[in-house]
């Protein structure tokens, strides 16, 4: 079957002497609409399995593209939704369930008291030897844990944020547009091949014909050619957000006003625990958007 761990190929450090890296593997075959790619990539995973599949709902509009995907393909699925226990995404929350009801979706919610969280669960994966210098990373295992507890297959929005551009560059060019990996990452199927299971951890990155077909469209090639509109100051997800709600403009996000990035001062010294406490290499892996594109491009 495919797997996004199949499209993005890691090279984890094994030794001091080794540095993390990774590239994409090349297409098979000329791909479809960025859309037709995405309701393709839901139906070779509802197809790969026999378990029950469960979609991880952080409230963004990439969490509404993939519960839209499968539902177009007819699959049965369930959602799972975090929970912040000092209610710190309540509105969010109110949102997501009552667009989960109006739609008969199935969910459940997962209650993460995330002061426990980050002293706790954090460390416990670090300590189980799965390093990430991002702290939001261990809240999506977590995610993806509970799901393998309750014998499902998850399935996590992960992959839409792709392109960047080092916003000190006054005037940028295609060749300043990369790709940023670091080694969480890689984490997940790690933590799938120690427990001996699959996830699909990175939706948008199942397939290299997906993440070829996003390239092609015509506003993310157009801002390969127009880095400067990758770079916002204040929203590094705007980007992400245009480009999805432009193909699937009848999807319309709750605006966020509270959630997990409230905690963005907390994760930040959390993070910065860990990777002195774990020794977490947390460099970043740069790869061209050039030569991404030179990997997926069919033979």
């Amino acid at each position: 079957m495919a797997h996004s761990s199949d499209t993005l190929l890691f090279s984890t450090p094994q030794s001091p002497d080794e540095i993390f890296s990774a590239r994409f593997a090349r297409c098979t075959r000329e791909p479809e609409t960025w859309e037709a790619e995405i309701y393709r990539a839901a139906r070779s995973i509802a197809n790969s399995t026999t378990k029950p599949l469960w979609l991880f709902m952080g409230g963004d509009i990439d969490s509404l593209v993939l519960v839209r995907a499968f539902r177009k393909i007819g699959y049965a699925f369930s959602v799972l939704i975090p929970e912040y226990a000092d209610g710190a995404n309540k509105h969010d929350i109110r949102h997501l369930t009552t667009w989960c009801y109006a739609r008969q979706i199935p969910y459940k919610l997962l209650s993460v008291d995330l002061s426990r969280f980050f002293s706790d669960v954090a460390p416990r994966y670090a300590e189980q030897g799965y390093l990430s210098g991002s702290v939001q990373k261990y809240l999506q295992l977590l995610a993806l844990e509970t799901i393998e507890n309750w014998g499902g297959y998850a399935i996590l929005p992960g992959g839409t944020t792709l392109f960047s551009c080092n916003a000190q560059i006054e005037f940028p060019t295609r060749d300043n547009v990369i790709v940023e990996f670091d080694i969480g990452h890689a984490m997940f199927d790690r933590w799938c091949t120690k427990n001996g299971t699959g996830h699909e951890p990175y939706f948008f990155l199942h397939t290299p014909e997906l993440c070829l077909a996003y390239t092609r469209l015509p506003q993310v090639a157009f801002a390969l050619e127009n880095p400067a509109i990758l770079v916002h100051p204040d929203n590094p997800v705007l980007f992400k957000r245009l480009v999805l709600q432009s193909v699937f403009f009848y999807l319309y996000p709750q605006r966020r006003f509270v959630g997990f990035d409230t905690t963005l001062e907390i994760q930040s010294r959390v993070s910065a625990a860990l990777k002195e406490r774990f020794a977490i290499d947390d460099k970043v892996h740069a790869l061209a958007a050039t030569v991404m594109l030179q990997q997926l491009i069919p033979a």
